[in-house]
């Protein structure tokens, strides 16, 4: 009888002669001779061990599951049971000899480490094995990938959480990084893993942290316009203006991917409005850039410095007249910035407005009285600039009195002009 059920076991396809798994099951069978199994299977077929043991349970035989040393031992592989009889066990001790051959063999995945095997169970989200091997196989928990990931990093992308849960228990650096300088923290974040995310928080993971390229928790789910993790990231009081590598915050980084409800969020706690990037840029700069009008709103209560200037000298006000965003020039100039401000070319406002052709967004600064004749690096206006851009109906609103016939001969006249230089 005893045979025959070992033999089931070993008419698996799953099972393998490769020498990996340690399981000592006591079983007990009819005629109440008792024996413990030692079963030699790939790590990857240990979860088919398992629903075996379900099995029996329910059967002709009783597993407890206790770990037994010293006793009698069958080995079990895939072709056959080995010709050590249970008397020559009594007589050697083989536990030691299969464990030295234990690490010089492959998986089914062609890992040969413990460590390794772990990482594909927790990928696979095979519960019992990992409890197994944490608590059997010496693993180092300090061990990392081929990309500098930690087990807990690897439960996270896998989205395995009850995994999670007992890694974190064992893992002896919580903010550790990874080649990317990403942190579990960081990871959980960028993959919406909300209850990781509360139990990493839970158990004071590093916050402000950064990655290789300066980005934080923070940073990573504004720019991605993750409002739940922003939300639980913000219950744990983030410093809000820390800058990567490009000089980007987290409003800033919202701001340019037009997430207007992570920036509502974010500026509840009041960040810095007015910081500027690398390129000069502002968080009110890339709403405006974007047309963004609630972002701009939002932006604005803050009171921001309106006439900040990027590394081309160029204003909020000036970036909108120049996209022909009209909602948010109009927005900007109820705030009193300064119209006639020059960039790095010497354009103004009303230049950029006019040169582009956005003749509702010339005809709402005419509204604010700006200096027609102010001239550009090139010694041009913002009429010429009008005329040479082919936009007539904008030169009549500069110069009402201007005729078709004058707009032809100015055309020529600026033609001409720009030829001679």
């Amino acid at each position: 009888m005893f045979l025959s059920v070992f033999l089931k076991f070993v008419s698996l396809p799953s099972l393998s002669t490769a020498v990996h798994s340690l399981n000592f099951l006591k079983v007990s069978a009819h005629n109440h001779n008792s024996f413990v199994c030692y079963f030699l299977v790939p790590h990857s077929q240990m979860q088919a061990i398992f629903e075996i043991e379900q099995e029996l349970l329910g059967g002709n035989f009783n597993i407890d599951g206790v770990f037994i040393d010293d006793t009698p031992i069958v080995i079990i592989n895939k072709d056959k049971i080995s010709a050590m009889s249970i008397l020559d066990a009594r007589e050697e001790n083989p536990r030691v000899q299969l464990i030295e051959r234990r690490n010089h063999l492959e998986d089914d995945y062609g890992h040969t480490t413990r460590e390794d095997q772990l990482l594909e169970n927790i990928k696979q989200g095979k519960i019992n094995v990992i409890k197994y091997l944490l608590d059997h196989g010496n693993c180092n928990t300090n061990y990392r990938n081929d990309k500098g990931e930690t087990f807990l990093m690897v439960a996270v992308r896998s989205g395995q959480y009850e995994i999670f849960q007992i890694l974190l228990d064992r893992t002896s650096d919580i903010n550790a990084q990874n080649q990317q300088g990403n942190t579990a923290l960081i990871i959980a974040c960028e993959e919406e893993q909300h209850k990781m995310i509360e139990l990493l928080l839970d158990n004071n993971a590093n916050l402000n942290i950064h990655n290789n390229v300066g980005m934080t928790a923070l940073m990573c789910a504004c720019l991605y316009g993750l409002y739940l993790v922003v939300e639980l990231l913000l219950d744990k009081d983030p410093q809000l203006d820390i800058q990567n590598e490009e000089g980007m915050t987290a409003l800033i980084a919202c701001c340019s991917a037009n997430h207007c409800e992570v920036a509502e969020l974010l500026l509840s706690k009041n960040p810095n409005v007015n910081i500027q990037n690398g390129d000069g840029a502002s968080a009110l700069m890339f709403a405006s850039f974007n047309g963004d009008i609630k972002t701009t709103d939002l932006l604005l209560s803050k009171d921001p410095d309106l006439n900040l200037q990027n590394n081309d000298g160029q204003t909020s006000l000036m970036i909108a007249c120049d996209k022909g965003h009209r909602s948010v020039v109009e927005h900007l100039l109820r705030n009193d910035p300064g119209i006639n401000i020059q960039d790095n070319e010497g354009m103004t406002a009303l230049m950029l407005a006019c040169m582009g052709g956005h003749y509702k967004v010339v005809e709402l600064l005419l509204m604010y009285n700006p200096t027609i004749g102010i001239i550009d690096d090139e010694g041009w206006t913002a009429l010429e600039h009008a005329i040479d851009s082919g936009h007539n109906s904008i030169a009549e609103l500069l110069l009402p009195d201007f005729n078709k016939s004058m707009l032809d001969i100015n055309y020529e006249t600026v033609f001409y002009s720009e030829q001679d230089l």
